[in-house]
């Protein structure tokens, strides 16, 4: 019966330890020493490995919060509404059948841009505001939020329809746009204000 075969040592793996191990004994460390320092380069480096690891954590944990919890002036990223400009054509109340027709009225134009600003021509007056919007499943409708519009100072009368639309604005809780055209609604849809795009102003 042939005898099992006896197992084969790495040579080169064997010396290479002696060697250190006899480099470490003429440095007057003794093996306990070495085995001692040995395993504190290895919890070194997995103390690195750890931090390394939550590092990676973190940013993941904050990019979702940034992405899910926007800010207000930020809450428009991801929308489509950014960076571009509206002319309000049509008002349309809940209790009124009729859509109103205003662009002819009543020149009041509004431009959404990326950085959160918003900007506001109304008729003889200018305004400004923050805005954000949070897009559905479908991005060309969803929630948007707009402050109150700060208006600079001017000597004109504004118009009855500047007035209210001014009034309605911090009220305005969604959107919906179909092709270029643009729905602001108020809550339960009491009042929805229409828009037609125009170019960026």
């Amino acid at each position: 019966m042939p005898k099992p075969a006896a197992p084969v040592v790495d040579w080169l793996v064997f010396n290479k330890a002696a060697i250190g191990l006899r480099a470490w004994h003429l440095a007057g460390i003794s093996l306990s020493g070495y085995v001692w320092l040995v395993f504190n380069q290895l919890a070194l480096l997995f103390m690195n490995l750890s931090r390394a690891f939550c590092a990676l954590a973190l940013g993941v944990s904050v990019s979702a919060s940034l992405v899910g919890c926007a800010e207000p002036g930020q809450g428009w990223l991801g929308s489509p509404l950014k960076d571009t400009s509206w002319k309000l054509v049509t008002i349309e109340l809940s209790d009124d059948a009729a859509r109103q027709y205003v662009a002819s009225k009543v020149d009041i134009t509004m431009t959404m841009r990326a950085s959160g600003d918003a900007f506001f021509s109304l008729g003889c007056e200018q305004g400004t505001t923050k805005w954000r919007a949070k897009p559905d499943m479908v991005d060309t409708q969803g929630e948007i939020r707009l402050g109150a519009i700060e208006l600079q100072t001017s000597s004109c009368e504004p118009d009855l329809i500047v007035n209210r639309f001014v009034e309605d604005v911090p009220f305005l809780e969604g959107y919906v746009m179909i092709q270029n055209h643009l729905y602001l609604n108020t809550p339960s849809n009491e009042k929805i204000y229409g828009w037609r795009q125009m170019p960026l102003q």
